[in-house]
């Protein structure tokens, strides 16, 4: 016996249900990542994820105050445990626009947000600032002088580095230490085992010329043995000096 047919209304309402139920499950992302609150501007160091011991942030913090009081321009560091799915890019730029960085009318505002889990680093540069610090440039900071630092997770260094590219490029001066950047210890070991491999070459390029070369001796051929010493420098320091 065929089952008779929902009535009209019925099925209506079940489509307007079915479509509600997937914007809703589409849109739950989204939803998600609007959770991640920008925190209160407190401090010039805000560190939410807990990177730094007590003493490290209120001396950044003292440093920042005395660049902005010196400068006028205002800098301000925040750490975050994660970004809860959003883009660096995104969580950054809505931070430094609610904090309301910088001079008013001068937008001469930075922003240094890390993220641990993401292990992401970006520098927000106010507009009155960007013909000073490009994002090139601000890529560079990161790059050159955070980043060997932050790799061991040493983040105060890596902050105080960052902040003496920054004080440097945009005031010609420090306020404060700047740490000298640490050996990239694997690296070093590569360049040694890169320098005994040119070296054990060269020494059996040398042993094969003279062994050649007294071969000939013994089967009646004339002349000395060559031996061709002129790249013995390149062999013997090659890439030993890179940091890399």
């Amino acid at each position: 016996m065929a089952r008779a047919p929902w009535p009209r209304g019925f099925a209506v309402a079940l489509r307007v249900v079915t479509l509600v139920v997937a914007l809703v499950v589409g849109l739950f992302p989204a939803l998600a990542r609007a959770e991640l609150a920008v925190p209160k501007f407190d401090q010039r160091c805000k560190d939410l994820a807990g990177v730094l011991t007590p003493d490290d942030r209120e001396e950044l913090d003292r440093r920042l105050v005395a660049y902005e009081q010196a400068s006028g321009h205002q800098i301000a560091i925040l750490t975050v445990k994660s970004l809860q799915g959003e883009a660096l890019e995104d969580f950054s730029f809505r931070v430094a626009k609610a904090w309301k960085l910088g001079q008013h009318g001068k937008d001469d505002g930075i922003l240094i947000t890390a993220a641990l889990a993401e292990r992401r680093v970006r520098i927000e540069v106010g507009k009155g600032l960007e013909g000073e610090l490009t994002d090139l440039e601000s890529s560079l900071i990161i790059r050159e002088k955070m980043r060997p630092f932050t790799k061991q997770e040493r983040w105060h260094e890596a902050f105080q580095a960052a902040l003496g590219a920054i004080e440097t490029k945009l005031s010609g001066k420090v306020y404060g230490p700047v740490p000298e950047r640490p050996v990239d210890t694997a690296a070093r070991r590569s360049t040694d085992v890169q320098g005994w491999v040119f070296t054990i070459l060269f020494i059996g390029v040398i042993i094969f010329v003279i062994l050649r070369a007294r071969g000939g001796r013994g089967g009646g051929g004339g002349g000395p043995p060559f031996i061709f010493f002129g790249g013995g420098g390149g062999f013997g320091g090659g890439g030993a000096g890179r940091s890399w």
